[in-house]
Order: structure tokens, then sequence, then C-alpha cells
């Protein structure tokens, strides 16, 4: 008697090895903006790192959220840790 088991399939999520795709690539200048965040830069703080005005920054920072697909700087974080290159500065 069967369960229907082999019938199940596993949501590519649960799979080994699985990483969410990036809805768009990032520029170099949004990278670079991104790598600020992760060391924990505030905007205007990013704004002043990068020689760039802090409108600017939030506007970056909304085309990030945008491409990565998450909801908040914390977020665009972690995706940065866990999906690209930290020495990737293009």
């Amino acid at each position: 008697m069967s369960l229907g088991l082999d019938k199940i399939e596993i949501p590519d999520f649960l799979k080994a090895g699985y990483k969410p795709k990036v809805l768009e690539p990032l520029s170099k200048r949004e990278k670079q903006v991104l790598q600020e965040v992760v060391k924990g830069f505030t905007n205007p703080r990013i704004g002043l790192e990068l020689n760039i005005a802090e409108k600017t920054v939030q506007n970056h920072m909304r085309t990030i959220l945008r491409k990565l697909g998450v909801k908040n700087r914390t977020a665009a974080a972690v995706e940065y840790l866990k999906f690209y290159d930290k020495s990737d500065t293009t």
C-alpha cells in the first residue's frame, strides 16, 4: 500500500544548495552602497564615504530593495552577505 509520498514535490527553497534569484543584478554603485549598509553605516555616512548626496543614497537603497525583492536594509544586507562575493566591488 502506497502512501503517495513519491508524488510530493519538494519546494525549491527546501532543496540543498538553493539560492534565491536576485530579481535584477545590482550596479557597481548599488553594490558599493550595499557594502556600506553591511558595515552598519547610515545614509548620511554612506553619502560621505562615497561622496554622494544623502538623497542619492536613498534612491540607491530604494532600487536595491526592489532588485533584491526585500523590504528593508537589514534584509538587503543579509542577502548581500549570503550571495555576493565580499571582495567584489564591481
